[in-house]
């Protein structure tokens, strides 16, 4: 084999295997789709719409951008605004959980007078020696 025909299997080594790659890139995020909208849908569970509307309204708005890339088969861009969209849920769940504890009660979160039961059925410690 000549140094040519060396040099053009590694050229067509390369140019393949960057198609493979850029294969890779072009294939839809629906994965990552599933997993924001999940994120979504348990940020409204949790009342993120109510509690934390502004991060609620973000994660909303990037996950509908996520959408129309899908649509637009922009799956670079899909992926990143449901990755957004997912972040932006679970602060606006966790935003929302924070603001929803100042309406409970501190009573009803300390605990009971009730004296504490040891455990009767623990595993005794093993003997090492």
């Amino acid at each position: 084999m000549t140094l040519f025909s060396k040099s053009k299997l590694a050229l067509g080594g390369v140019i393949l295997a960057g198609g493979v790659l850029a294969g890779c890139a072009g294939n839809p995020p629906t994965a990552q789709m599933d997993v924001a909208r999940l994120a979504v849908n348990n940020a409204v569970g949790a009342g993120a719409t109510q509690f934390a509307p502004a991060d609620m309204q973000t994660a909303q708005e990037h996950f509908r951008k996520a959408r129309v890339a899908m649509e637009e088969k922009d799956f670079k861009a899909a992926k990143i605004y449901a990755e957004r969209a997912e972040w932006d849920a679970r602060v606006a769940e966790r935003r929302a959980q924070v603001e929803k504890m100042k309406y409970v009660d501190p009573k009803a979160l300390t605990p009971t007078d009730a004296p504490v039961q040891p455990v009767t059925n623990a595993i005794p410690p093993a003997n090492v020696n």
